[in-house]
């Protein structure tokens, strides 16, 4: 405590129950770098937690301490230290209408409120008593005695600039452990911000509809940690496993994303939040996706959108499509045996997608193959539409002749396999790039892997095959 008191100016003092009250809905919780604690959500302490420290507190057998941000004060100090990012941060929480930000103890100023306020099962035992009460239905005295003369340390913060305040809060925060998301969103980073605000808002939507059951589910930020996954993939161009370590690097590595990651999460996830509000009328499915099938509908979406260069017309329609392909996928996956499993199966790939990075390259390339395969029902149904034209396609004949062309070889050097090909593993680009001018001709050809597809991007590469020269 010293250390924070000499760095941040502190100051420490015994509070009773009802300044507490009042302190606490006068305190912001910024989701900016803290965790959606306290008794109405879902990370952070449950009932039985907080029932214990309100029987220990009035016991006197517990020590909790809040530490809470003067934003005033600290705004202050953002001005005479010049710190852009803190000035705007305080300024913006006084407009609000707050006068303090949590570092510390939201849980414990959160059931201390809901047990004053004699909230639906935030009773406690008192004076020997065998079943718990709420606060309004003590006696007088035990009331007056609980609200005033109950204590808990207050810790303010007066100089503190708001990227310290994120690193005191991973800090202090070990009683009740910050999951790994958790820890690795209180950063503040134009990364952080942005796998925060695209996960959230309007497409909270998508998590509620296709994976959890409720709102509270998405407060330990288990979403925003599978938004985080998917921008890790096109940041490291599907060639990356989604492990924590995995995730841990991105997040200490990079403290924002190039432009074109964000616009492809964005409209992803743009595409995908119409499906969830086409589908079903809108209300949440009954049978619920797994974050791996998820995971598949993201990276779908995404290969149709940018890498075929759809447009999507009937979002619900395509979402039924991606459903059944599912399935058709799970029933050839229940067909192969045990010790088959990690090779072939699709099933597998999906449960653990995050473990190899193959696992998800597989998958991608089983529903592009089906979804070239369907590619004239669905236009004819109008379910979706081409960004280019029809002449901008390589056919499939003309694949072939690339296959031979390129005398079954990758510009790499790596040799290919015809059957390969048939499974959509490789795909046929333009070496010199449409919007280059590039026309689809044999001359202009090349078969390469998916992921160096999309390394290329709308890139234009040299002459590599005799066919090409």
């Amino acid at each position: 405590m010293p250390l924070m008191i000499d760095k941040h100016d502190a100051n420490e003092q015994k509070k009773s129950l009802h300044f507490v009250k009042q302190l606490y809905l006068e305190t912001k919780l910024d989701g900016n770098f803290q965790r959606y604690g306290g008794f109405n959500t879902g990370s952070g302490w449950n009932l039985k937690n907080g029932l214990s420290f309100l029987e220990n507190l009035v016991m006197g057998a517990t020590y909790n301490c809040i530490i809470i941000i003067d934003v005033r004060e600290a705004l202050r100090y953002a001005q005479e230290k010049e710190c852009e990012d803190s000035i705007e941060y305080y300024q913006n929480v006084l407009d609000e209408g707050y006068k303090y930000v949590s570092v510390d103890g939201n849980n414990t100023a959160s059931f201390v409120t809901a047990f004053l306020d004699s909230r639906e099962g935030v009773g406690i035992k008192i004076n020997g008593a065998k079943k718990r009460k709420l606060f309004n239905k003590l006696s007088e005295e035990d009331q007056v005695n609980i609200r005033y003369t109950e204590k808990i340390n207050v810790v303010t913060l007066r100089k503190i600039l708001i990227g310290e305040a994120c690193d005191l809060f991973r800090n202090v925060n070990q009683q009740t452990k910050l999951n790994h998301q958790e820890h690795r969103q209180a950063r503040w980073s134009d990364l952080s911000k942005f796998v925060r605000d695209i996960a959230n808002g309007a497409n909270r939507k998508i998590f509620l509809n296709f994976v959890y059951n409720k709102e509270t589910d998405l407060d330990t930020r288990s979403h925003e940690e599978m938004v985080a996954m998917f921008a890790l993939k096109i940041h490291k161009n599907y060639a990356t496993r989604l492990q924590c370590k995995d995730l841990n690097s991105f997040y200490e590595e990079n403290d924002l994303l190039k432009l074109a990651t964000e616009t492809k999460i964005r409209n992803t996830l743009q595409e995908v939040r119409k499906m969830a509000e086409q589908t079903n009328e809108g209300a949440p499915i009954q049978r619920k996706l797994t974050k791996g099938t998820l995971h598949n509908l993201f990276d779908f979406v995404l290969m149709v959108t940018e890498e075929k260069g759809f447009t999507i017309k009937k979002s619900a329609d395509l979402f039924s499509w991606f459903l059944e392909a599912d399935a058709m996928f799970r029933t050839e996956a229940g067909k192969i045996t045990e010790d088959n499993q990690k090779d072939e199966s699709y099933s597998y790939w999906t449960k653990f997608f995050s473990k190899n990075y193959h696992f998800y390259q597989r998958n991608l390339a089983m529903f592009e193959a089906m979804f070239l395969r369907d590619i004239e029902d669905l236009v004819s149904k109008g379910v979706v539409k081409p960004k280019r034209s029809a002449g901008d396609t390589f056919t499939w004949e003309q694949k072939l002749e690339l296959f031979v062309k390129q005398e079954a070889m990758l510009r790499t050097g790596d040799k290919m396999n015809i059957l390969d090909l048939y499974l959509g593993k490789y795909e046929a680009d333009h070496m010199v790039s449409v919007n280059d001018g590039g026309e689809t001709t044999i001359e202009n050809g090349e078969l390469m892997t998916m992921i160096e597809n999309r390394q290329k991007g709308a890139n234009s590469n040299e002459p590599h095959f005799e066919h090409q020269l």
